[in-house]
């Protein structure tokens, strides 16, 4: 399965470890440390997963991203990842509804096999639903 996943995360370390399962998993996989090079990024490869790291200052600008991207690639997914004890964000354009092509959101800690497993399931919705 041609699956192409775009990592956005100020977090190297972070950025390295879902680049390691998720090419374990089979996955094409490109890293952008914030979200003018993701923009330019997504546009250009038409990822089937966005992972979007909220972590930090870059929250705001994540959620951004998120929503403009969703707007422009419907097909994609997503898999966000905030910090621990933070309050759901209420953002006008923010849609959880997987039929919007919402996967998840994963709190920090969390274990990269349950994490990969949700990529993966992703990206078998998004190839079922292109399929049709």
């Amino acid at each position: 399965m041609d699956s192409r996943v775009l990592v956005v995360s100020g977090d190297a370390q972070f950025r390295r470890a879902v680049e390691v399962a998720l090419v374990a998993q089979g996955h094409a996989v490109s890293l952008a440390t914030a979200s003018v090079e993701a923009l330019h990024m997504a546009r250009a490869a038409l990822p089937h997963l966005l992972v979007v790291d909220l972590e930090g200052g870059q929250r705001e600008r994540g959620w951004s991203l998120v929503c403009r991207l969703k707007r422009e690639i419907p097909s994609m997914r997503c898999l966000l990842v905030q910090p621990p004890n933070v309050e759901e964000l209420s953002e006008p354009d923010f849609d959880p509804q997987p039929g919007a092509g919402w996967v998840c959101r994963f709190c920090r800690p969390f274990s990269m096999v349950q994490f990969a497993a949700a990529a993966d399931q992703a990206m078998l919705q998004a190839a079922k639903e292109t399929a049709h």
